[in-house]
């Protein structure tokens, strides 16, 4: 049923369901604010912070809800992600062969990878989902281009593997407390995030580059930056 529906009238069903989730889903309302209040440069109201916290579960439901829609832009994904700088893209590909693409949990984080592997094969590395029924249905959309998806244990050995056979690599940076020993100040509190891309870089001699995206008028537009090499 949600397939069937445009994306505009789903993001209007996630905003109506963002409320119910503020209200019974405590544990994460409970994280949310705990974030928020860590955030202290920010200087937020408890009014401001309810308002984000809302907006953060909106978006939440948001992605969850396009997933029944992605599989429909297999033939024209460009209709609802949009690249600011595809030349950008191209020039990457052409000058370093095969570079490390590495993205935050932005808006629709999964689209960036859809628009990428319709162009170039690149690996991913993703965290399978307990239910095996439920992962095979998230990696037919994940994987219905160029795109493979391997599991974290050994990403790093098999990244570096496939960047020197000419594939991209491709991964989201998550906070990685207290796992990680690398942190950086960030919104007035310390913040660890996982030194994966960073490594992956550094092993195979390829550049990272940083991929921005932005919801705008129920599309997304991403933009790839200059390449850093660690």
């Amino acid at each position: 049923i949600i397939s069937l529906l445009s994306i505009k009238i789903i993001h209007s069903i996630a905003k109506g369901l963002s409320p119910l989730f503020y209200y019974f889903y405590k544990p994460g309302v409970k994280q949310v604010m705990s974030n928020l209040s860590l955030a202290t440069k920010m200087k937020l109201s408890l009014k401001q912070k309810k308002i984000l916290c809302k907006q953060s579960f909106e978006n939440l439901i948001i992605i969850l809800l396009e997933y029944f829609k992605l599989s429909q832009f297999k033939s024209n994904i460009e209709k609802i992600i949009v690249c600011e700088n595809p030349k950008k893209l191209d020039d990457l590909i052409k000058t370093y062969g095969s570079v490390v693409f590495a993205c935050g949990h932005q808006s629709n984080w999964e689209l960036p990878f859809l628009y990428i592997t319709k162009r170039y094969p690149t690996i991913a590395v993703g965290t399978p989902v307990n239910n095996p029924l439920l992962y095979k249905w998230i990696l037919s959309i994940r994987q219905m281009f160029k795109g493979e998806v391997i599991v974290p244990k050994g990403a790093v050995k098999k990244c570096v593997q496939a960047l020197s056979q000419g594939k991209s690599a491709a991964l989201v940076f998550d906070q990685a407390y207290p796992d990680s020993t690398y942190s950086y100040p960030l919104l007035g509190c310390r913040a660890w995030t996982t030194l994966g891309p960073a490594v992956i870089s550094y092993r195979s001699k390829k550049p990272l580059i940083m991929i921005s995206t932005q919801r705008r008028h129920n599309r997304y537009y991403c933009k790839f930056h200059d390449p850093i090499f660690p």
